[in-house]
């Protein structure tokens, strides 16, 4: 279960997984009169969800703003569950994006790629494991 912890005034966390298999990054929120702004996505639909439980658990503003802090898939994946915000990135953010959502992703290319590039081993398996439903960890 994921919860914000206030980090300082109107600073929150909701930090990631600790394990180092389970891939899952945390998020940050900065509220105010004016609304938030969310600090990454959330690495899935389903993550990006129970975000969104979280702060409705701790009284916080729903965002207004996303701001991706960089491309990687374990920080914006989550965007489709956040529709009405307006996302902010660095514009070299959103080349790298286009190329990543053009991949084919399925098991067959993410073993074929791991398999290229064994550095690849922590992350893309967990690609697979942070969209799909039969495995999502509670």
């Amino acid at each position: 279960m994921v919860e914000f912890q206030q980090l300082a005034g109107r600073v929150w966390v909701c930090a990631g997984d600790p394990d180092p298999d389970f891939v899952q990054a945390g998020v940050a929120l900065v509220a105010d009169e004016r609304g938030s702004v969310l600090i990454d996505a959330g690495q899935s639909p389903s993550h990006a969800r129970e975000i969104q439980l979280a702060l409705a658990a701790a009284g916080l503003p729903t965002p207004r703003w996303l701001v991706y802090t960089h491309h990687h898939w374990d920080h914006v994946w989550g965007a489709c569950a956040w529709p009405d915000v307006e996302i902010v990135g660095h514009v070299t953010g959103a080349e790298l994006l286009r190329a990543e959502a053009a991949r084919p992703w399925s098991i067959p290319y993410l073993r074929a790629e791991v398999l290229c590039n064994r550095r690849l081993g922590p992350s893309f398996p967990a690609y697979w494991y942070a969209t799909s439903p039969a495995t999502a960890r509670r």
